[in-house]
């Protein structure tokens, strides 16, 4: 697993602790609640719990998104998410048999929900593509605590390169919107066809933050969501191995 799938596994091992991974579902990773404090206090209302407003939005927003797509700013937890993202993977449901994973989480234009699961609708298996002979990967996350904190933003890629041009490039980040995001631009623009260096690395983290729209409180994110591409990217230049970053 580790070989075909080297940024979905080190992603799996770098989330949350042993113990909790040992116990833990990849459906119930998949389809957890936001970690927003608003959402989370009982006494308040928001749009995820039928309420008319994001209290966020202009309230504290400290962990909020940096690419604001609707109503609702808190990120998306799902580390699982992304990486599953970056792999183009497929979920089979009780209503449905072949879902791309990212119909699962939709754009993130709803702000009353956090995925698209009808009520009553379970995730019964992850689908994913057959894997690609000679990718590298890695995943790291930025924190606000030393260990099993969930993650202000993160990122997950894997390269394929031949003679020394790189020929499938995969990112995804999460975060930082309301669903876990994969960047294509970043992929196919700065990095697919181009020489994997220091130079491309960093033209593809000056990328990665085009279009971003940061809240008040969350323009930190920008230079976060910047260094973590140059990150991972440089974890797989420098070793070419999957390594789970905490």
């Amino acid at each position: 697993m580790k070989r075909a799938y080297p940024g979905l596994t080190a992603a799996a091992g770098g989330l949350a602790t042993p113990q909790i991974r040992g116990v833990g579902t990849i459906g119930g990773n998949l389809a957890q609640r936001n970690r927003c404090w608003y959402y989370r206090n009982p006494h308040t209302p928001c749009l995820n719990k039928g309420g008319a407003v994001c209290p966020a939005r202009e309230g504290n927003h400290l962990y909020g998104v940096i690419f604001d797509r609707g109503p609702c700013v808190a990120p998306h937890p799902s580390t699982l998410g992304a990486a599953l993202l970056a792999y183009d993977a497929r979920v089979a449901t009780t209503l449905r048999n072949d879902l791309a994973i990212a119909e699962l989480f939709g754009d993130g234009s709803d702000g009353t929900r956090d995925n698209g699961l009808a009520p009553g609708e379970e995730i019964l298996a992850i689908r994913l593509p057959p894997a690609v002979t000679g990718e590298r990967g890695a995943y790291h996350r930025a924190i606000s605590r030393a260990h099993a904190e969930w993650p202000l933003v993160e990122a997950v890629a894997g390269i394929v390169s031949d003679q020394g041009l790189t020929r499938l490039a995969r990112i995804a980040v999460g975060g930082v919107a309301p669903v876990p995001l994969r960047l294509p631009t970043v992929e196919a623009a700065a990095l697919t066809g181009r020489p994997f260096d220091d130079v491309t690395i960093g033209t593809a983290a000056r990328q990665a933050i085009i279009g971003a729209k940061p809240l008040a409180m969350t323009g930190y994110k920008i230079d976060l969501l910047a260094g973590l591409i140059v990150d991972v990217l440089g974890r797989i230049k420098d070793t070419g191995m999957p390594i789970a970053g905490r």
